[in-house]
């Protein structure tokens, strides 16, 4: 898949879960700095910017691997699709603070059960991220 489908269907994903959440995405017009969307939090009265990062590379059997490269934008949204037995696909869309302004990070997120494996601290589970504090 292409890399402008797959921003197009992260960015659908994203904007129908941020509105499902009583938020208002604005589609940015110029997207040179690595923001889609201006979001407004008209409760709040507030407004910040997001980026879209579509990923279905898995790092082992149930961790995905996201790689943000140089965002301005004040919060990331990570979106996977999970394949069901019918196959169908469902969306997973979570929520990261982006605390690296222009620079690259990754952040592997653990699909399936939570694990108590001490050598995989640096993989986070997916059920921490989808529910955020704008």
């Amino acid at each position: 898949m292409n890399s402008l489908r797959k921003g197009m269907i992260g960015e659908s994903f994203a904007k129908i879960d941020l509105i499902k959440r009583g938020l208002y995405p604005h589609k940015v017009e110029i997207d040179d700095d690595g923001v889609d969307f201006i979001v407004e939090d008209k409760e709040k009265n507030r407004m910040f910017t997001l980026q879209v990062k579509l990923s279905n590379q898995y790092d082992s059997i149930d961790s995905v691997v996201f790689d943000v490269k140089k965002s301005r934008a004040d919060w990331v949204a990570l979106v996977h699709e999970i394949k069901q037995p019918n196959g169908l696909t469902s969306p997973v869309i979570m929520y990261v603070k982006n605390k690296r302004h222009n620079k690259r990070w990754q952040i592997n997120m653990r699909i399936g059960n939570k694990s108590t494996n001490k050598q995989i601290k640096l993989i986070h589970h997916w059920k921490d991220y989808i529910n955020p504090r704008f």
